[in-house]
């Protein structure tokens, strides 16, 4: 986690695989571009980023480093992170710069980081609070515009840097789900915790998963979904919880999933090479598998068709389906490398894939 790896420069062409209704390139961006909403887009590269409106530029910052975009879960504020990653071993800052939904800066402020050691986990919410999460030292980091604030969030948490954590936004609290020790097959004890923290008064809320590790953490329309894998006789068994805002259990289901989304009123998830449909009470519906040597790498949703990015080790396809998992289209990309996470979103009525320093909208 020290760097924002996985995201480098790739050379694509589009190859067409003959389906019907086969999805299309309508534009192409030399930069990550996404929608904030109708009205507003963000547009960044490494020495830079820029806000447009319907009407053309708004805002503009020249500002080096790997930067990163969240957005409050109501729309009406979003962030973007810049990690000005030195080229010598040597600390950096972190610049978060926060808007309102029409574009106009809120505040910025920096936060310093360390040369090589996890970087905090952010997001923000819709009172325009911005929240880190830092794994390293088990930090929680309140951001607004008249300061910032570190709390720890267990007491005397020892110095780590392997842990897996998330961190979400609701309206107006922080949830984060981290591992509290390295992951290791050979031990059984419970590993996980799911954390509650109010942005206003900092108090914090607890409750501890018999989980080896997490792999998701994902509020969807107000219900808290928690995913994790725990290793019994160092074999690995998978879990799926839904929690209310309370982190009460409410359904959970023996499988894992790495990515969630919606589509109509049905989730779909994805873990390794299959994608779900679930249920709201995470039953299995339907089942799509790719073939044996492919894996689903992102997911993405709108309200009538569900978008998976997928690769075969060699080929890199993006393709769609319907609300049975019915594979719509696929296209083949010639492409090497491609982001990490969020690699394929849907925003502002369109589909985006994210492929390095460039964009694809369909």
């Amino acid at each position: 986690m020290g760097k924002l790896s996985g995201i480098l420069t790739t050379v694509f062409l589009f190859v067409s695989i003959s389906y019907a209704q086969e999805l299309t390139p309508q534009n192409i961006f030399n930069s990550h571009r996404t929608y904030v909403n109708g009205d507003i887009q963000v547009e960044f590269d490494d020495t830079k980023f820029i806000i447009i409106n319907q009407n053309g530029e708004t805002y503009s910052k020249e500002i080096a480093g790997r930067k990163i975009l969240k957005i409050s879960p109501g729309g009406k504020y979003f962030l973007i992170a810049n990690h000005a990653f030195p080229q010598d071993k040597s600390d950096y800052l972190i610049t978060l710069s926060v808007f309102d939904n029409s574009g106009n800066e809120i505040f910025e402020k920096n936060i310093k980081a360390y040369f090589d050691m996890p970087h905090p986990l952010f997001a923000i919410n819709d009172d325009g609070i911005a929240a880190g999460f830092d794994p390293l030292y088990f930090k929680f980091i309140t951001i607004s515009k008249n300061e910032i604030k570190e709390s720890a969030v267990i007491k005397d948490a020892p110095f780590e840097m392997e842990r897996a954590a998330f961190i979400q936004a609701d309206s107006k609290e922080f949830y984060v789900l981290s591992s509290i020790e390295p992951l290791s097959i050979e031990h059984e004890k419970a590993n996980v915790s799911l954390f509650r923290i109010n942005s206003s008064d900092g108090i914090i809320e607890q409750t501890g998963l018999d989980l080896s590790t997490p792999v998701l953490l994902k509020i969807i329309e107000n219900e808290l979904y928690v995913s994790g894998i725990k290793f019994t006789a160092q074999q690995p068994v998978q879990y799926l919880f839904k929690f209310t805002k309370n982190l009460q259990t409410t359904v959970s289901n023996n499988i894992a999933v790495e990515r969630l989304v919606k589509s109509g009123s049905s989730l779909f998830g994805k873990y390794a090479d299959k994608i779900f449909k679930l249920n709201i009470d995470l039953t299995i519906e339907k089942v799509y598998s790719s073939n044996l040597h492919a894996r689903v790498l992102d997911l993405a949703a709108d309200k009538s068709a569900v978008y998976a990015l997928i690769t075969d080790g060699n080929n890199l396809y993006l393709s769609n389906f319907n609300s049975e998992l019915e594979m719509i289209s696929q296209r083949k990309l010639a492409a090497q490398k491609i982001l990490g996470s969020e690699s394929i979103q849907t925003a502002g009525g369109k589909l985006l894939l994210h492929l390095g320093d460039k964009t694809v909208e369909y």
